[in-house]
């Protein structure tokens, strides 16, 4: 006969045993897993699919960093965030198809695209891609597109999210936004007032000489913009009053390094910035070129105004990514 101790010591067992841990990994990397032979026929097909996400910033890099594996090394990755499991049926393969078939055996006989999350770890999502062949892999692909990315995006997002708000929060400058513009923003204790006016608030942090390059973001109430290509003449109008002794120059809205999407009743609108110097010569204005890089803005629409936050990054020669996409992910959590 059990007594009430053993008991409470088998429920505990039990109890932790079953509990999940926080997925682990690069917040930004998708894990795809599949058979030698069905990575040999799609990867350019993958490849080229998730590359469409790629920005220039001003040259190009990945927004998504991709690492593949065979099945017989998944168990070594379970806990991993973001996992794609890709499934051939031509050609034929027993050991990914084994695998796929164990973790999507509850699925819809006719779907394709299936989505899994949590299931080896809490904050993961498992993709399932299913198809006959690269060119059915393909239609695949393209007819749920938006479903794919927007599922990878959100969860990206959402790591490097749970990362970043373990830093402490500079509460003295998040209360003055509350203050003056009535939103609520994240902002870690590295930020500094740059320049506080009536018209706009500039912050910044960085030591580039410690590995943190330099991150700048700027808030001001905007009348309400409708169109996208509005909302960047005023992103362009807010670079040319910062500073007279310096000039901004944005990307222009059909360049190769302009991009916007619409978040909730938002506009986010991002490209790549130069920074001159304006000096006299022979008593003309000229303007010297001294860093850029990419920025991302905000469009946040409140109750009777509009909010602009815009955020720059300076990292010549290295990764500006996941910089770029940390303060996308902070500016989307932004509330009133």
């Amino acid at each position: 006969m059990i007594n009430c101790r053993t008991l409470i010591f088998i429920t505990c067992i039990f109890l932790f045993s079953c509990k999940k841990n926080f997925s682990t990994g690069i917040s930004n990397e998708i894990l795809i897993v599949s058979s030698y032979e069905d990575s040999l026929y799609s990867s350019p097909t993958i490849y080229n699919f998730i590359q469409q996400k790629n920005k220039y910033l001003p040259l190009e890099e990945d927004y998504f960093k991709v690492k593949w594996i065979m099945p017989s090394y998944f168990k070594e990755h379970i806990n991993r965030p973001l996992i794609l499991m890709l499934k051939l049926n031509n050609p034929n393969d027993v050991t990914g198809d084994k695998l796929f078939d164990r973790i999507f055996e509850n699925k819809l006989d006719n779907s394709k695209i299936n989505f899994i999350k949590n299931f080896y770890a809490l904050e993961q999502s498992i993709i399932g891609i299913e198809a006959d062949d690269v060119i059915d892999l393909n239609s695949q692909l393209n007819n749920s597109k938006q479903k794919i990315f927007n599922e990878i995006d959100d969860k990206v997002f959402s790591l490097i999210s749970r990362k970043y708000y373990k830093k402490p929060k500079n509460h003295f400058i998040a209360n003055k936004i509350k203050e003056r513009y009535n939103i609520n923003i994240f902002i870690d204790h590295e930020y500094q007032i740059i320049r506080d006016t009536n018209n706009f608030l500039w912050l910044g942090r960085g030591v580039p000489s410690w590995g943190d390059p330099y991150r700048w973001i700027l808030i001001k109430e905007i009348d309400e913009c409708v169109t996208p290509l509005e909302c960047l003449d005023i992103v362009q109008d807010t670079f040319n009053i910062l500073d007279k002794s310096s000039h901004i120059k944005i990307s222009s809205y059909d360049d190769v390094e302009s991009y916007r999407y619409k978040y909730n009743k938002n506009y986010f609108i991002g490209g790549s910035y130069k920074y001159y110097d304006i000096v006299k010569n022979n008593g003309v204005n000229d303007t010297v070129p001294k860093v850029g890089g990419p920025y991302i803005s905000y469009v946040y629409n409140n109750e009777n105004s509009s909010i602009l936050v815009i955020g720059l990054i300076n990292n010549p020669g290295n990764d500006k990514m996941i910089y770029l996409k940390q303060l996308e992910s902070i500016f989307r959590d932004i509330t009133n």
